[in-house]
């Protein structure tokens, strides 16, 4: 399991592995500059420009700087201040000192160094956040001017600017590549972070393992179950889709569709009587359900209740339209349902509403980020403990569409899919998640289980696409169309 720490858990981790464990600062210190060093030849480069903050981070970089010098590359480091005395910081840059490794103020930085070297950002460490110093943002800037002459850049621990808790940033160093010690950070995750995550690379500067949990984790790749000959149609779930509208036909045809190709037995669609036409040569069964839309009582309950009521997962929402209320007739069916319930677009509102009310069972509902604030789900800058404390509150599951993909539960866990591209950010996608989710709810999967596998089949079939067809061209209808491929991947072998 790779976990995702917080600012302060990271400090815990480092004072234990220090006081419990009698693992010296200047050890870590060291092992963290071996990392980067290794990171930096591993890329080709010998020579570098590394820039220096006055602490623990900047000791990072004078013990680099140090390392570059043995390994026979020309090192200069530009630094906004000395180190305090005592630190492990200050003892890497004493030793770089007595090297005589070139070093200069930060104000000498030119924009006349040559391209093609590696600018090291060694300036703020992840426990800052707010406004950067004048000394600091100066810095930044310099650093980010040298990335567009042609250099690279390589942020230690995460990029100078960026919040370690919060993934905010205001002026940030625009890393190339990030090399994050220990575990990955709450802010290399979030928020403007997340456009970082692809870039970060984990290393080891030996702390103990055991010291590096968390209730935040990436999603691990998720195994599909295999199936047993002679399974019947209704042994592999029946999934309804309940939602369209005469302005939005498409979204519950996606997301039936998302649902059939990713294994359901048997598939419904439930739409108003004004949605139109109906779909025909389609494995998916469409039903309307006009006497729930004419406020029907449930104790009239028509055939299509009926069988919305033997589905094992419902999908409520997609193309519903805003401002959609749950059918008088829905109501009182939706309290009694013994399957498992998917809430998107359109059916957030109203099916929250619903749950606050009755605490609906096996329920799960997947807003993008401007429908999580709608329900009152964004109060603060750190998006992952808003989530968390949502889904706790709430007492249901949530998959947060947003930067990333977020998967929070009532037991305080959330996790994050590491899946996707931000190329397959189009309409019907979300409702092409739905789809799956619901799917693998019906075959009898948890909520954990279903939700890393929606998650990667939606994203990794994305990558796939994006290098086969081109990034422009992912649709929610392709993606849909490559899940038989991405799926046998992670089939049970």
């Amino acid at each position: 399991m790779e976990y995702v720490l917080s600012v302060d858990e990271m400090r815990e981790c480092d004072k234990k592995s220090i006081d419990v464990y009698g693992i010296p600062g200047i050890v870590l210190m060291e092992n963290a500059a071996i990392e980067a060093y290794r990171i930096m030849t591993e890329r080709g480069f010998r020579d570098a420009v590394v820039v220096c903050g006055k602490g623990n981070n900047g000791g990072d970089g004078w013990a680099l700087a140090r390392h570059i010098m043995n390994g026979g590359g020309s090192v200069r480091v530009y630094y906004t201040g000395i180190p305090k005395e005592g630190t492990p910081a200050y003892m890497n840059y004493k030793t770089a000192e007595k090297m005589r490794i070139e070093k200069y103020g930060i104000g000498k930085l030119s924009l006349e160094e040559q391209e093609g070297i590696c600018i090291v950002d060694a300036v703020l460490g992840t426990g800052f956040s707010g406004e950067l110093a004048p000394e600091y943002e100066k810095a930044v800037k310099r650093i980010n001017q040298l990335k567009r002459a042609g250099n690279f850049v390589l942020s230690l621990d995460i990029p100078s600017g960026l919040s370690g808790e919060t993934g905010r940033k205001s002026v940030c160093v625009n890393a190339d590549l990030c090399v994050t010690f220990g575990a990955y950070k709450k802010g290399l995750v979030q928020n403007d972070g997340a456009e970082y995550f692809g870039k970060t690379v984990v290393r080891n500067v030996s702390i103990p393992p055991e010291l590096l949990i968390s209730d935040t984790a990436l999603f691990r790749t998720p195994v599909i179950r295999k199936r047993k000959i002679g399974r019947h149609k209704y042994d592999n779930g029946t999934v309804t889709v309940i939602g369209g509208s005469r302005l939005y036909k498409g979204a519950p045809v996606l997301s039936a569709k998302a649902a059939l190709k990713s294994g359901a037995g048997m598939v419904y669609t439930v739409v108003p009587p004004d949605f139109g036409k109906l779909p025909a040569g389609s494995e998916i069964i469409f039903r309307t359900l006009p006497e729930c839309l004419a406020g029907t009582p449930a104790g009239k309950m028509n055939k299509v209740l009926d069988e919305i009521m033997k589905s094992d997962a419902l999908v409520i929402g997609c193309g519903a339209g805003k401002g959609w209320a749950l059918p008088d007739a829905l109501v009182e069916a939706l309290v009694g349902f013994p399957g498992k319930i998917v809430a998107d677009a359109d059916g957030i509102d109203p099916v929250l509403s619903l749950h606050k009310r009755t605490r609906l069972k096996n329920i799960i509902i997947t807003p993008h980020a401007g429908e999580f604030a709608a329900a009152g789900g964004m109060r603060s800058p750190d998006m992952l403990q808003d989530l968390r404390r949502f889904s706790i509150k709430n007492g249901l599951p949530v998959i947060l569409k947003s930067g990333l993909a977020y998967a929070a539960f009532p037991n305080g866990k959330v996790y994050i899919s590491a899946y996707g591209t931000p190329w397959m950010a189009k309409a019907g996608t979300g409702d092409a998640l739905s789809g799956v989710l619901a799917s693998f709810l019906a075959q009898g999967y948890s909520m954990l289980d279903a939700s890393n596998i929606a998650l990667y089949l939606i994203g990794a079939t994305a990558v796939r696409l994006a290098g086969r067809k081109g990034m422009l061209g992912i649709t929610a209808a392709s993606i849909i169309e490559g899940f038989g491929m991405t799926g046998n991947e992670i089939i049970e072998k």
